[in-house]
């Protein structure tokens, strides 16, 4: 696999645009502004049904992770307008530099009607980005199922990961060296988790407070706790096969997902599992891309 310096020349020139300097204020504002989209894209799931808020705050070309990333238009146009309710709350929240893009995440629960008690819990994970009119959609939205979890979808909203070092907007060629060194940081984090497990692969690739969801869990928040946790590390997947990068204006946030593969032992044979994988990364003082969120989501096989 490609060693870490023979990466860092794939690396945008991030401090050369003309464009200006974000500023404190601009960044407070766009956070505020993300929070609120999520904040209002739950009410209306519980005010006016989950269907109709999905394609209402989706954008066109924005995925979930329904048997592997797929158009969220068009599994939701296919789901009954009245069905169980789903309520969430965000909890952490962060926006790129260019306050273009941002991501939130927090628990949620699922309600066969209104009144009635929750039946089942979990954490969700958006990316944003913001459209032509400067109006938040969902990008990409994926999660994981465990046991109850309080929502306090009003609770104040925590900055995921800190601010990053104020940077320089980019034109089409940074942002495009940005993107392509991105690519690069996902699939060789990819096939250092697959020859040599995810141990041996935070240090390089994973940032120290980065926060991972596996089913069954809550989240797995911080670097010492995910080495110590078996449903992370003692995982074997197959390198896996990318199927986008988004990445900030900024140059400074960025997600990639795509399909892994993993190979389970059990008395019956070896069968092959798959899992859809998804990540939010971002851009460090040192240049390096690292990994901020890390989501596996496994596909319930099909036929049989």
């Amino acid at each position: 696999m490609k060693s870490m310096a023979e990466l860092l020349p794939l690396l945008p020139l991030l401090f050369l645009s003309a464009c200006g300097p974000t500023t404190d204020d601009s960044q407070a504002e766009d956070l505020a502004s993300l929070i609120q989209a999520e904040r209002t894209f739950a009410h209306t799931s519980v005010t006016s049904g989950t269907r109709g808020a999905f394609l209402e705050f989706f954008a066109a070309d924005g995925v979930v992770f329904d048997a592997g990333p797929v158009n969220a238009h068009e599994v939701w146009e296919q789901r009954p307008a009245e069905g169980p309710m789903l309520a969430w709350g965000p909890e952490i929240a962060d926006v790129s530099e260019a306050g273009d893009m941002g991501y939130t995440s927090g628990p949620y629960e699922v309600r066969m009607t209104p009144d009635a008690d929750a039946v089942a819990w979990g954490h969700f994970i958006s990316v944003w980005r913001r459209d032509a009119g400067g109006t938040w959609r969902v990008a990409a939205d994926g999660g994981v199922a465990h046991g109850p979890a309080t929502l306090g979808a009003d609770s104040v909203v925590e900055r995921a990961g800190g601010g990053a070092e104020m940077r320089l907007s980019l034109n089409e060629g940074e942002i495009d060296a940005a993107a392509m060194a991105l690519r690069r940081y996902d699939e060789a984090y990819s096939r250092s988790v697959a020859e040599n497990g995810f141990v041996e692969s935070l240090d390089d690739f994973v940032h120290r407070s980065a926060r991972f969801f596996r089913n069954g869990h809550h989240p797995i928040v911080g670097r010492e706790t995910i080495a110590n946790t078996p449903a992370v590390v003692d995982a074997v997947w197959s390198d896996g096969e990318m199927s986008a990068a988004i990445i900030s204006d900024s140059g400074d946030l960025g997600c990639t997902y795509g399909i892994v593969e993993a190979q389970a032992e059990t008395e019956a044979g070896s069968p092959l599992l798959h899992a859809s994988y998804y990540r939010i990364w971002k851009q460090q003082g040192d240049s390096r891309w690292r990994v901020v969120v890390d989501v596996l989501i496994p596909i319930a096989p099909t036929g049989g």
